[in-house]
């Protein structure tokens, strides 16, 4: 097992004459998310997940699930464009619509934290990888929840939202149990990787603020549809909002991305 701050190692396959090599990520929207906006073709229910099938790359690139976010490993970016092939499958994360080994790597950035067994989820994406092939997680640790000087109305209804929330299956810190998962799930020649996810030191720009503002956007909704009013859901993110812009604040997270192989017997 290895572990550092740098680049994960992504074990591939050896190549076959002829072959082009798939691999499957999954992604997760909920009527708000990135992903229905950008394809509005895709149409799933509240909590559908859909895996999305390219061609193989590096499984930590920002793909489709990962454009446009601020914290993705490649930076808030625009829409970016497909350079490889794209195909859609709507399903479940508990029951991924593919044969077992019909690709060669699965990955699946961030959506484990919203998932009441995201180790079913990691068993499916084994089954349907083939032997010796890369199996690729990444997960916040501390999503939404370090930040410094936090006033007390803040820290109140922070602190409740986030019961609310780890109560319907979220999980702020599910970076570090990510290894554990690897390891459980019976994969190989794991590697551990960190890096920075969300820092905010001194207080975001107007720029910034448009960000958050539509992470935030996104947790009001979550809170709602959970039983909160409008009223008290929009009070938090105009809290946290505020706290952001504040010349003294101190925010952080960091992601931890794990690979692993399939055994290959």
């Amino acid at each position: 097992m290895q572990s550092t701050l740098e680049s994960p190692t992504v074990h591939r396959p050896p190549e076959e004459s002829g072959k082009r090599r798939r691999t499957l990520k999954l992604l997760h929207w909920d009527g708000v998310g990135c992903a229905e906006r950008r394809y509005p073709g895709l149409v799933g229910g509240s909590g559908t997940t859909c895996c999305v099938v390219t061609d193989a790359g590096d499984p930590f690139e920002a793909g489709p699930e990962l454009a446009g976010h601020p914290g993705s490993p490649g930076g808030l970016k625009p829409e970016m464009p497909r350079a490889r092939p794209v195909e859609y499958r709507i399903g479940a994360s508990a029951a991924i619509p593919a044969g077992d080994g019909e690709f060669d790597g699965a990955s699946c950035h961030l959506l484990f934290g919203y998932l009441s067994r995201p180790e079913r989820a990691l068993a499916e994406m084994i089954r349907v990888t083939s032997r010796g092939g890369t199996v690729a997680i990444s997960g916040v640790d501390g999503n939404c929840v370090w930040h410094e000087p936090c006033s007390p109305e803040l820290n109140r209804e922070l602190g409740a939202a986030m019961s609310e929330l780890r109560g319907n299956g979220f999980d702020p810190m599910m970076g570090r149990r990510l290894f554990r998962l690897a390891c459980e799930a019976g994969l190989g020649g794991i590697d551990v990787r960190v890096r920075p996810y969300d820092v905010v030191a001194g207080g975001i720009d107007e720029a910034g603020a448009l960000v958050w503002g539509k992470r935030l956007e996104v947790l009001a909704g979550s809170l709602r549809r959970h039983g909160w009013s409008p009223a008290r859901a929009g009070c938090l993110c105009s809290l946290l909002l505020e706290h952001l812009r504040d010349a003294q604040t101190f925010t952080y997270s960091v992601l931890v991305m794990v690979t692993g192989r399939k055994p290959a017997a």
